[in-house]
Formats: structure tokens, C-alpha cells, sequence
């Protein structure tokens, strides 16, 4: 397993009390299963459904690459990656 950087930002970050957390996984699904337990209660209901699923309106991207969630599962991490976990940006 790799150690994976997860790297929060705006209300995200906030809620989750700190813009890092460093997880063990070899997969970003795997890495992903073991975040909620690192969370707040309010970060948690933010960023996961009651599912446990990541909600659609968050962007994953692992370094620089953006993340089609089908491939959470299957998509292999690299010791020292980051996985960045991006709210929806609004504006006009």
C-alpha cells in the first residue's frame, strides 16, 4: 500500500478542520474508503452521499490527472501521490 497525500480546499477545508490527510491505499477507492473516518461528522455528510459514494459535485484529480469516479475503484495510486478532493466553484 501507498501512503497518499488527500488535499482539501475552501469550505471543505474548513469543515475538515485541516487542508491534508495522509492515507494508506493502493487504489483511490481504497483511499477513499478509509477517509470518512478521518473526518469530521460535518465534513463527512459534505463530501459523501449515504451511500458512502463521493458526491457528484466534487472533482477528484490524483496529481494532475481529473478522475472519472467509475474508476475510483480500479485506479491504482504511486507512493507519494496527491489526490485532490475539489468543491463545485460557482461564480458569474
Amino acid at each position: 500500500m501507498a501512503k497518499v497525500i488527500v488535499r482539501f480546499y475552501t469550505a471543505l477545508k474548513e469543515k475538515a478542520g485541516t487542508d491534508r490527510l495522509e492515507l494508506d491505499g493502493a487504489t483511490v477507492g481504497q483511499v477513499l474508503a478509509r477517509l470518512p473516518e478521518k473526518l469530521s461528522e460535518d465534513a463527512r455528510q459534505g463530501m459523501f452521499d449515504d451511500k458512502g459514494k463521493v458526491r457528484p459535485r466534487f472533482t477528484l484529480c490524483l496529481n494532475s490527472t481529473m478522475l472519472d469516479p467509475r474508476e475510483f475503484p480500479s485506479t491504482e495510486v504511486q507512493e507519494g501521490d496527491t489526490l485532490h478532493v475539489m468543491p463545485p466553484i460557482a461564480g458569474g
